[in-house]
C-alpha cells in the first residue's frame, strides 16, 4: 500500500457492489497517522471499503421525514464506510482531509419528470440534508445518481415535490429560487413566501454555502473563533465550518459580523474562495483591470475584492446590474443569493 501511494499518489480505487459504487483516492487517507494509532506498519494494514444496504427501518424513517418535507425515497439507502485493520484491530476512517470522492447509487425507476435529490441521512438527529450530486444515464440505459461528497454516511436519492412561493409570481428569479428550494437548499420566510428583496446576512449565506457544498458540520463546534459568534448561535457550526474550509473570513481578527447583510463584493470573495475550494479555477490574482472595464463603477470596487469579482464574473456566476454597475457595496438580496448559489453549484457540477 505504501509503495503504491508513493509511486501513484493520485491512485483511485473503485469498488462496485449491488448497483452502487465508491471511488476512494488513497491520498485522502492519513495512513501514517492511522498506523501510529494502531501501532502498526503501513505495509501490514488492510483498507476496507464497505457498502451496506441499509435496513428497511431506516428507509421507512427517511420516508417518514419526507412526509413533512415533501419528498419520497427513490433509491436504495446505502451505508458507505472505510476502515483500516491490522493484527485484529480496526479503525473506521472519518477524516478524508476535506477531499471529495464519488459514490453512485442506482435509481429504482426512470428519472424523467422527477425532481431527484441525493441526500444524507443523519440518524443521530433524524435529519435529511442535501448532498452534491448529478443524475446520469449509464451505458446500459439505467439511471444513477453520482454523489460527490467529502464524508461517509448513509445516502439515498429522494423525489422532491416542486416548491413554489406566491410572492415570486412574475419575479425574474422565480425559476432559480424554486429550483434551489426543490433541491432542499433554500427555504422561504414562510411556507408560501420567499421575500426575494430582503437581505441575507453573512452568517446566513455561510450556512447556505456550507449546505450546498455538502460539508460536514459538527453540532458541538463552538463559536470560539470570533467573539461575536457565540457557541449557542444557530449559525455557529456552519460559520466555523466555512471558516475552517477557507470559504469565508472575518471582517477583522476577532469579529465575523454574522448578522450584517453581505455585500456584493463580499459575496464575490466568498464565491472565489468556493471555486478554489472545489478546485475550479487557478485561484490566481489575474489581471483585474481589463476585466473590470465591463463595470461602470469599477473604481469603487475594493482592491481586496477585485480579483474575486473578476473570477466570479468571468465564470458567469455573478453579473453586473442592468445599468452596467457591479454595485460592490450594495447588499445582496435573498433572490440574488439564491441565483448566485445556483449558478455556482451548476458550474462546479454539484447540482443538475
Amino acid at each position: 500500500m505504501k509503495q503504491l501511494m508513493c509511486a501513484y499518489p493520485n491512485t483511485i480505487i473503485e469498488v462496485r457492489l449491488n448497483d452502487s459504487s465508491y471511488q476512494l483516492r488513497l491520498s485522502a487517507i492519513d495512513l501514517i497517522g492511522l498506523a501510529e494509532r494502531l501501532d502498526a506498519e503501513i505495509s501490514n494494514m488492510t483498507v476496507n471499503i464497505i457498502q451496506v444496504l441499509a435496513n428497511e427501518h431506516i428507509r421507512q424513517e427517511i420516508d417518514r421525514i419526507g412526509v413533512s418535507q415533501g419528498f419520497a425515497v427513490f433509491a436504495d439507502v446505502i451505508d458507505y464506510k472505510v476502515t483500516v485493520e491490522t493484527n485484529g484491530q480496526m479503525l473506521e476512517v472519518h477524516d478524508f482531509g476535506g477531499s471529495y470522492s464519488i459514490r453512485t447509487i442506482k435509481l429504482e425507476r426512470e428519472k424523467t419528470n422527477r425532481n431527484l435529490v441525493a441526500v444524507q441521512y443523519i440518524p443521530g438527529n433524524g435529519t435529511v440534508i442535501f448532498v452534491p450530486s448529478k443524475m446520469e444515464t449509464r451505458p446500459d440505459g439505467t439511471n444513477e445518481a453520482i454523489l460527490n461528497v467529502p464524508h461517509n454516511s448513509l445516502y439515498t436519492v429522494v423525489n422532491v415535490q416542486a416548491r413554489t412561493f406566491a410572492d415570486l409570481t412574475g419575479h425574474w428569479a422565480k425559476a432559480d429560487v424554486e429550483h434551489l428550494a426543490s433541491k432542499l437548499l433554500v427555504n422561504g420566510v414562510a411556507a408560501d413566501r420567499f421575500e426575494s428583496e430582503g437581505t441575507i446576512t453573512r452568517a446566513e449565506f455561510s450556512a447556505l454555502l456550507v449546505r450546498g457544498l455538502g460539508l460536514p458540520v459538527k453540532e458541538s463546534e463552538g463559536g470560539d473563533r470570533f467573539a461575536d459568534v457565540p457557541a449557542s448561535a444557530w449559525y455557529a457550526s456552519a460559520v466555523n465550518a466555512a471558516v475552517a474550509s477557507g470559504l469565508v473570513s472575518g471582517i477583522d481578527a476577532g469579529r465575523f459580523a454574522p448578522n450584517d447583510p453581505i455585500t456584493r463584493e463580499q459575496m464575490a470573495v466568498v464565491i472565489a474562495g468556493a471555486l478554489t475550494f472545489t478546485s475550479h479555477g487557478t485561484g490566481s490574482d489575474g489581471q483585474e483591470g481589463g476585466h473590470l472595464d465591463a463595470f461602470t463603477d469599477r473604481n469603487s470596487i475594493s482592491s481586496w475584492a477585485q480579483a474575486a469579482v473578476v473570477r466570479a464574473s468571468e465564470d458567469g456566476i455573478m453579473k453586473g446590474m442592468e445599468d452596467g454597475r457591479f454595485a460592490p457595496r450594495e447588499y445582496v438580496t435573498r433572490a440574488q443569493a439564491a441565483v448566485i448559489l445556483k449558478r455556482f453549484l451548476q458550474y462546479v457540477h454539484f447540482i443538475d
